[in-house]
């Protein structure tokens, strides 16, 4: 993980499902049931069905496994996926901007997102 982070233009994202971050259980992808147990997704079928991993746990894990600061991980999460994309409105907190982005404590947990300027979560 160091050795690609340290050589590639690494970006962090995720294909979470509405499971993310649930507790395990049966959720509805699509009319499709998913099966979440221990984190992981699957259909009945066995399987994979997408992801439970969410965004700050993806910048957590990048923190840890590659043995990165806040900054870069975050920059991965946000400014780097946006300028792969060609998104030039958001990615970055500057003056015309969205202001697309999450408020999180010291552990990480976001404690509030918001969303082209508004708040659409708050813990």
């Amino acid at each position: 993980v160091k050795l690609a982070v340290r050589n590639a233009n690494v970006l962090l994202i995720t294909d979470s499902l509405q499971a993310a971050d649930m507790p395990d259980g049966v959720y509805d992808l699509g009319g499709q049931d998913v099966f979440v147990k221990d984190g992981v997704a699957r259909i009945a079928a066995g399987n994979l069905a997408g992801s439970t991993l969410t965004l700050e746990k993806a910048v957590r894990n990048a923190m840890r496994f590659a043995g990165i600061s806040l900054a870069q991980a975050a920059e991965m999460a946000s400014s780097r996926v946006a300028d792969s994309l060609g998104i030039t409105d958001r990615g970055r907190l500057y003056v015309g901007k969205r202001a697309d982005f999450c408020l999180v404590d010291e552990d990480l947990n976001v404690k509030m997102t918001m969303i082209g300027g508004k708040v659409v979560f708050s813990r």
